[in-house]
């Protein structure tokens, strides 16, 4: 029997579906393989000559350009009938260590309802002989509290999103059944991470999991999907949003715990406002407010600083501190010696200079501190066997 599909929708990007569906077919993927594709004409047909010659188990759904790509999501989901299911970005890359282990994690844990491992950022640099591995993105420990408040705080206190992490196929249908009742892009990332703490345990597994692209810079140009930039630009707009969220969320739990009362509901509404008070707090540093305040007083609006990289690194900065411990006073972990080649690492126990390099049959591989950060060693549980399957695993990436 099959125990997974795997949902990628696409709009518009056919080199990297393509090169996704390759990298998954050179892997053996085992799963059921659902193609959610919205894109224009010329891009639909250069989609759809990508399956030939795939090994995949896979299934090619159209939709309209004018979809919203949640409603995309919601009705794939739907179509899975797979015990789990799991949502893949159609430039992101999923690895198979990752995947199988995150699926047994959810058969041997019935409290689970979502498991995944750790994500990282690839790129800029990608081609035939190079590939460059930045920064660790997700890698947060789990999220297993019995009680369902406990677990919210945990999510809200260093978030990091839930949307790619494999799921129990029904809960991650009610989830989305739940995020059909908000617009925009912001409030249904979070509902998709609040919700599914809230029905049961999140569980992290030490492989690497996913590797993401780097952002194109368009995310820059986008307004009312980050909260410090949806603050700065209308701050009412945003805690009006925030309220009909937050009723969705005492929506579930009360569906969830039918027998808890209404002073009950109304402790869990303020320690809710609360968490949240401690989520929006992470993206408002004091570097942040310092540019905003420096441009707002000059006359200039969001528009204006949006964009600036001492604000984008302080925020960039702000997601890093929030689930890594602070710099151990020990060197690298011993076992980076044995993962990269002889002078990597001096007579202290230290990088002599980053990125670190693994080459392979295949290509250079190039790690960055960021992505293996003594900051981590509490947090990130890697060894050297990881890092020579992750390059293996990566060898199957294909070139343009």
């Amino acid at each position: 029997m099959t125990l997974h599909t795997l949902i990628i929708p696409t709009y518009n990007r056919p080199s990297d579906l393509t090169r996704n569906l390759r990298f998954l077919d050179a892997q053996g993927l085992r799963s059921k393989v659902l193609v959610l594709d919205s894109s224009a004409p010329e891009a639909r047909a250069a989609n759809q000559a990508a399956l030939a010659d795939l090994r995949l188990d896979l299934e090619y759904i159209e939709y309209p350009v004018t979809l919203h790509p949640f409603d995309k999501f919601a009705d794939g989901i739907g179509r899975a009938q797979t015990p789990y299911a799991s949502l893949c970005a159609d430039d992101d890359l999923l690895l198979l260590e990752g995947l199988q282990a995150s699926l047994a994690a959810l058969e041997a844990e019935p409290e689970a309802v979502c498991a995944h491992g750790y994500y990282f950022l690839f790129g800029f640099l990608q081609d035939a002989q190079n590939m460059d591995l930045t920064t660790m993105l997700y890698a947060s420990p789990s999220i297993d509290a019995a009680d369902p408040i406990a677990r919210l705080d945990r999510l809200m206190a260093s978030y990091q999103a839930l949307t790619y992490g494999v799921f129990r196929t029904g809960v991650l249908q009610e989830v989305y059944g739940f995020l059909g009742r908000l617009g925009g892009l912001m409030f249904r990332e979070l509902l998709s991470g609040a919700l599914p703490v809230l029905r049961g345990k999140v569980l992290r597994v030490p492989e690497f999991y996913m590797a993401r692209q780097h952002a194109t810079g368009d995310d820059a140009k986008r307004t009312r999907w980050h909260p410090t930039e949806w603050f700065m630009r209308d701050a009412p707009e945003l805690l009006g949003a925030y309220v009909e969220y937050r009723g969705v969320l005492l929506e579930a739990l009360h569906r969830w715990t039918p027998d808890a009362d209404a002073a009950r509901m109304a402790v869990w509404q303020r320690t809710i406002d609360v968490i949240h008070l401690r989520y929006l707090a992470r993206h408002f540093p004091d570097a942040v407010v310092d540019v905003a305040v420096d441009h707002e007083i000059h006359g200039m609006g969001i528009d204006d600083y949006w964009s600036s990289p001492k604000l984008q690194n302080s925020l960039l900065e702000a997601h890093n501190n929030s689930f890594a411990p602070p710099p151990a006073a020990t060197p690298l972990a011993c076992w980076i010696a044995s993962a990269f080649p002889a002078g990597a690492i001096d007579a202290r126990g230290h990088v002599g200079a980053w990125p670190l390099v693994r080459t392979t049959e295949v290509r250079h591989y190039r790690f960055y501190g960021s992505l293996i950060d003594e900051r981590l060693s509490g947090v990130v549980e890697i060894d050297a066997a990881q890092i020579r399957q992750l390059c293996r695993s990566l060898d199957a990436y294909p070139p343009d």
